[in-house]
């Protein structure tokens, strides 16, 4: 199932993003959900050179015994943790952009990209140090090609699909 969904970005803007629930049978016959947020703005994003570095947050959660995705409450906190993390990452100054998430088989993963990999890192590292959040685990990755992003980004229709 596809849906296109509307959502404000940092500065009140809309915009529109797909979002993308898919389902198969594993081989144990559970029931497997994967749920893709993406923005197909970013697909003519013009500074892709300049914020080459992308930061990969992933945290797991407790899964539905039947779709493998988050409960209600597990959902509500994981976005929870995405607003704060993003808010901590504009308190500090650290220019960014959204840019993809994923859930699927106990993890949330989502993608921001920034100019700066050594601002984000240390960022990052202060807050899972605080402990103010739930675990998380943290890479950066450098990808001026931005094929890091086309891999994430193929999850997810087109128009035609």
């Amino acid at each position: 199932m596809v849906y296109n969904v509307l959502f404000l970005d940092i500065i009140g803007h809309n915009i529109e993003k797909t979002m993308r629930l898919e389902y198969a049978i594993d081989k144990n016959d559970y029931l497997i959900h994967q749920l893709f947020l993406a923005s197909k703005s970013d697909d003519r994003f013009p500074h892709k050179e300049e914020f080459c570095h992308f930061a990969k947050i992933t945290t797991s959660f407790k899964k539905d015994g039947k779709t493998l995705l988050p409960t209600r409450e597990e959902l509500d906190e994981l976005n929870q943790f995405e607003m704060v993390f993003e808010s901590y990452l504009k308190e500090h100054k650290v220019k960014n952009y959204y840019v993809f998430r994923e859930t699927h088989r106990g993890n949330r993963i989502f993608y921001f990209v920034t100019n700066d990999a050594k601002t984000i890192a240390e960022t990052t590292a202060q807050l899972k140090k605080s402990n103010k959040l739930r675990e998380f685990d943290i890479d950066i990755l450098t990808d001026k090609d931005w094929s890091l992003y086309q891999k994430l980004r193929e999850k997810i229709p087109n128009e035609q699909e």
